[in-house]
């Protein structure tokens, strides 16, 4: 794993597991890029990454309290490469958090094979990012393809509630609350959005959140600022 991968921790090139404490490297492919940096939390951290050229970063100041998993895995007849997952720093995993790697793409350039969690967002349980197509869809008159390879995106400050689901495309902007049993399936560029539902909607708009109960929202510049 170590010899035919780069794998960082705290910016240093490590080359044991004994190195990374906290982490469950499962890393079987080859020329990939993994950065790591230490976290809070009783929770592990588990990559699962039997492909080849991808990169994951995994930013400073996270809290795992339970388990995040994520997986960069091959799709039937289809070899998943060039996948960039980034996670952010100062974000809260609250439960157990899946993210699935979408497919890939043929070029590291294209902007298709990415999974991106900005900062101080805060995760509920039961999360999962959905961003592989596991089959084909096409319309049966042209033969085209229907369920292209997309990205998912998450900007900063999103409170993410229990159960809640992300499909390729998915974007939700900074300063979002995202209702528990949701399906994210589409971009939300408008900041300071309630979305809610199967597919989710903007129920609310104008809307920010904080996470403690009292009136200290009032004075605090982010919504996790000191619990972090």
């Amino acid at each position: 794993m170590f010899e035919k991968n780069t794998i960082y921790m705290s910016n240093k090139q490590i080359f044991s597991l004994k190195d990374c404490p906290g982490f469950d490297l499962q890393i079987t492919g080859n020329n990939n890029k993994i950065y790591l940096n230490s976290f809070e939390g009783s929770g592990k951290v588990k990559i699962v990454m039997p492909t080849e050229n991808n990169t994951f970063e995994f930013g400073t100041n996270n809290i795992v309290i339970r388990n995040l998993n994520v997986l960069v895995t091959n799709a039937p007849r289809c070899k998943t490469e060039n996948i960039f997952i980034k996670i952010g720093n100062n974000n809260r995993f609250q439960g157990n958090v899946t993210i699935l790697s979408p497919t890939g793409t043929k070029s590291e350039n294209e902007n298709k094979g990415r999974v991106i969690i900005g900062n101080y967002n805060l995760f509920a349980e039961g999360i999962f990012f959905h961003g592989r197509q596991d089959h084909l869809l096409y319309d049966i008159k042209t033969k085209e393809r229907i369920n292209n390879e997309a990205s998912i995106v998450l900007e900063n400050d999103i409170w993410i509630g229990s159960l809640v689901h992300f499909l390729p495309k998915a974007y939700v902007s900074t300063d979002s609350v995202i209702g528990m049993n949701s399906l994210v399936n589409k971009e939300f560029r408008q900041n300071n959005v309630l979305l809610a539902g199967s597919p989710a909607k903007i129920k609310k708009q104008n809307i920010a959140w904080n996470i403690y109960l009292d009136d200290s929202y009032l004075t605090m510049e982010t919504p996790m600022e000191g619990a972090l």
